[in-house]
């Protein structure tokens, strides 16, 4: 059985259950993949957040802000019948890509993200479970919605299981 890629570009989330789905979420700079799963029904999901919070800026791209895909990417797993109590959450990007003199972290959009993406989940009743995030080398994450399973890759390194 051969895999189907789904690429998860930025304000996207996707959702399956499908046994040969990964979703690839490319280049997390900055951005923050937040993958879902509940391994008891085999289903799962990805949204790739770009900024922290949406401030009524654009609803027609909730996944695009964490403060809104959070809780659209829990509402479609529930609504697919994922129980919340079930889902495991999963991590990767929010690194630093950019340094500038004086920088007081205003600029550190990594940062900001994975602090808003946190606040979201804990507003939710949601744990992180694993992650990979921070540092200053963007990631490619893959999830298997199916197990569950997260890869992180990092460019010169072997992927990682989160």
């Amino acid at each position: 059985m051969s895999e189907k890629s789904i690429s998860v570009g930025i304000g996207e989330l996707h959702v399956s259950n499908e046994p040969t789905v990964v979703f690839i979420a490319h280049g997390l700079g900055s951005c923050i993949g937040v993958c879902m799963c509940d391994k008891k029904i085999r289903i799962g999901g990805m949204a790739h957040i770009m900024l922290p919070e949406d401030n009524g800026a654009e609803a027609r791209v909730p996944a695009k802000f964490a403060d809104t895909g959070i809780p659209k990417l829990l509402e479609t797993l529930l609504e697919k019948g994922a129980e919340k109590f079930r889902l495991e959450v999963k991590l990767a990007g929010g690194a630093k890509m950019f340094s500038l003199p004086g920088d007081n972290h205003k600029f550190d959009i990594g940062r900001r993200n994975f602090e808003a993406v946190k606040i979201a989940l804990k507003s939710l009743g949601l744990h992180i479970t694993a992650s990979e995030v921070g540092g200053t080398c963007g990631r490619t994450v893959f999830l298997y919605p199916r197990t569950g399973k997260v890869l992180v890759k990092i460019i010169g390194q072997q992927p990682k299981e989160i």
